[in-house]
Parts: structure tokens; sequence; C-alpha cells
């Protein structure tokens, strides 16, 4: 019976060495041998730095693997790499994972869709592949009413309690915090874009997305805003 190939998505903390020029290279180097000899070359070209600072990088790398039953031999393999942890592992999906092209297939679902509530469903349906998240919500800025949530999004309260916390922090601080949710203000349209995962959290590259995600949404909702006034009132236009 033929196994089926799986693709999986490996987030990995490196601590960098900087001793000499070469160990970086030699470490990334080792890294490759770990994997191909557990998933028998498959290793995707699609590396993503996530992150660099305080002597490490965070990067993400797509493995194809015979079968579900190698999964277990390629974590314990990068494991014996010096310098390396295995952050999280999981499901690639069918079509793999290439963070350009997710992003831009939702791009350009944003910008068709015909009027605002569809286009915050399609937010909280199709953002969360490009962004990498597990969930995804709507709120108001103001007054943290929820106004679109996706499958497997926290209650309302949940929700609205996060969104007064956060705001109130990134007030006080300046900084969105570190943690496994993460928000993006929609000024025009006077929401806030939420985004959660489990227990993995967003970094700095990753919250650029989400804020760039979030002005994309911004400029269509404002922009279906104006057009569904202007045919409720055609003078305006």
């Amino acid at each position: 019976m033929k196994a089926n190939r799986i693709s999986v998505l490996i987030t990995l903390i490196v601590v960098l060495h900087f001793a000499a020029a070469a160990k970086p290279r030699q470490q990334g180097n080792t890294i490759t041998s770990k994997i191909r000899n557990s998933a028998g070359k498959n290793l995707s070209q699609i590396v993503v730095e996530l992150e660099t600072g305080n002597g490490q990088a965070v990067d993400e790398v797509v493995v194809q693997l015979a079968d579900s039953t190698l999964l277990d031999l390629l974590v314990a393999e990068v494991r014996q790499v010096d310098g390396v942890k295995v952050e999280e592992v999981r499901p690639a999906g069918a079509g793999g994972h290439d963070p350009r092209l997710d992003a831009l297939e939702t791009a350009a679902l944003l910008g068709g869709a015909p009027d605002r509530t569809s286009l915050l469903d399609a937010v909280c349906t199709h953002a969360g592949r490009a962004l990498g998240a597990r969930w995804v919500a709507v709120l108001g800025l103001d007054d943290h009413e929820v106004r679109a949530a996706g499958p497997g999004a926290p209650t309302g309260g949940w929700l609205s309690a996060f969104l007064h916390g956060a705001r109130s922090a990134s007030a006080l601080s300046g900084a969105d915090g570190g943690g496994d949710v993460a928000w993006a203000p929609l000024p025009g349209a006077a929401l806030a874009l939420v985004v959660g995962r489990d227990r993995t959290p967003w970094r700095a590259r990753e919250r650029r997305q989400i804020a760039a995600l979030a002005r994309i949404v911004d400029s269509r909702y404002c922009e279906l805003s104006r057009a569904e006034s202007r045919k409720r009132h055609p003078s305006l236009g």
C-alpha cells in the first residue's frame, strides 16, 4: 500500500554562532543534512526568516515526508544540532506553504469582496492561512464588539476583554506584547483585526504582516463604505 505524502511546517529557533564566519553556514548545512537524512531529501526551498536578534534566528522550513511515521524521526534529528530548538511543527496543508502566494491570494479575495459584510467574512475565513493563525476575528475598535469571527475563535467576551487590555497596554508602553494573540487597528473603519494560535508567539516579521493585512482590509472597507453611501445617496457621487 502506497503511503500518503505529507508536508509539515517546522519553526526553528537557532542560536547563532558568531565566533567565525563559517560557523553559521556550517550550522545551516548540518540542519539541512539532518532533515534530508530523515525526510528522504525532500527539504523544501521555502525557508522564511521570521526574526533575528539576541543572538538567535527564528526560521520556518517546509519539509515533505514520505509518510507521517517519519515525523518523530525528523524532529529528533533536528534536535541533535547544537543550538537548535524545534519550537513548533504543524501541517502545511495539501497545497504546501508559500507565504508569498498565500498573501497574494488573500489580497485578491479581499479586493474582490462586493460589500463590507463579505469583506469581513473573507478576512475571518481566509486570512488565517496567509498569517499562520488558527483563528481570526474582527472587532469594533472602540466598543470592542465582535463584527465577524472565524472558526475556532474565542468567545465574544474573551475577545472584547483581550482587545481592551491590549489597547490599554499599547497606550502605556507603545508595544503590542509578544504572546500567541496579536492585533492591529483599522482606523478608517474603526475596527480591529485580532488573530491567534496555540502557544506559539507572533514574531516581529509576522506582526508586520498582520499590520499590512489590516491596512489592506481598512482601505477596502472604507472604499466599500463610500460606494454604499453613493448608492444610497446618488447626489453624493
